[in-house]
Parts: structure tokens; sequence; C-alpha cells
């Protein structure tokens, strides 16, 4: 048997108490400081999405104060480019004119309804297209006849260039016949292509 004085005693009794620290560390407290470190991480990562989302929902808040802002710009840009034809809207706002200037329509014509294309050099150019998908811009050629002073003539093409539909005048022509001013105008009207493209005829005539 192995006699230890009071030296090797004090050594052996500080070993043991260093191995069972070491041990209550290794089993113990690292293992909890990895959790909490695991956790201080998730953590953060739980405040950096909930600022994330707090952020989008701003945004979200932004974009639809917006979308109202707009919604009626969008409701005029509507009425100025229509989905499909409607002729009839047409037929309705130029007698409307009428009657407000005084004057009579005699003919009203609408030519089949073309895609709006732009060439490289700026000018304008429609190609006939008869099958059209849907959402292309079209352009409709309109002749419109109407008698009346000239003075009332002016007037009526004057507000027919400020509709709220979207139209351009291409050629004006005015004769005078038994006191009689007899004014054609001719003009293209815009719509996007839609599935009711074809509710309205490709050539219309009405008199009044």
């Amino acid at each position: 048997m192995i006699n230890l004085n009071r030296r090797d005693k004090i050594l052996l009794i500080i070993l043991a108490v260093l191995a069972v620290l070491f041990l209550y560390a290794k089993l113990l407290i690292i293992p909890s400081t990895d959790k909490i470190s695991n956790i201080n991480s998730q953590i953060s990562s739980n405040e950096a999405q909930i600022v994330t989302l707090d952020y989008k929902k701003d945004q979200n808040t932004i974009i639809k104060r917006n979308i109202k802002n707009l919604q009626p710009k969008y409701d005029d840009a509507k009425n100025q480019i229509t989905i499909s034809r409607k002729d009839g809207n047409i037929t309705t706002d130029i007698s409307r004119l009428c009657s407000n200037h005084n004057v009579k329509l005699t003919s009203l014509v609408f030519q089949e309804g073309v895609v709006y294309s732009q060439n490289v050099t700026g000018k304008n150019v429609a190609n006939p297209n008869k099958s059209v998908p849907n959402g292309n811009l079209m352009e409709m050629g309109t002749t419109i006849t109407i008698t009346g002073s000239i003075s009332d003539v002016i007037k009526f093409i004057d507000d027919l260039e400020h509709t709220k539909r979207i139209d351009v005048i291409n050629n004006v022509s005015i004769n005078n016949s038994d006191n009689t001013n007899k004014a054609s105008i001719v003009a293209n009207y815009f719509y996007i292509s839609g599935e009711d493209t074809g509710s309205a005829s490709d050539s219309t005539s009405s008199t009044k």
C-alpha cells in the first residue's frame, strides 16, 4: 500500500475536484451555454423577421392608399379607352354634341377595327387583323357627317377633340351647297380588344 504524504493527498483532492468540475462543465454548463446561444440566435432572427413584417405591413398600407388614390384615374382611363368598340357609346356622345351645338347628324359610319402599331420613323400605322387576341390596342376609323352653320360646326369639332373617349381627328372637309354647310369629319377612335369586340358591326350608318 502506497503511503501518501499530506501534500500528495491535497493534490489528489484538487485533481478530483477539477475532474468533477470538468465533467460538470462538459455535461451541463457547455450544453446549456450552446442552448442559450441558439436561443439568442433564434430571438435575433425572430426580431429581424418582425422588423421585416412591420416594414411589409407599412408598405402594404402605402400600396393600398396609392391604389385607392389611383382608382379615380383608372375609372377615368376606362372611359377614355374602353374594352371593346362600344359603338353605341360613341353614337351617344356624338348625338349629344350635335344637340349641344345645334348641328344635324346626317351620317355616322364605323369602319372595321384594326390593330394599332407605330413604326420606327414615328409614323402611326394601323395593320388589319381580323383575328385579334385580347389586350391589343385597336384603332377604328369613323366618318361623321353633319350640317349646320360654320360657327356651330367649328364648335362641334372643338368639343369632339375634347371628349373623354380618346379620338384623333384626321381630316375635316366643309362644303357649302344651297346655303347649307355640310362637314365631313374623319376620326379614329381607340379601344382595347376584348371578348365582346365583335358585338358591334364593322360598318354601321345612322341618320338623324
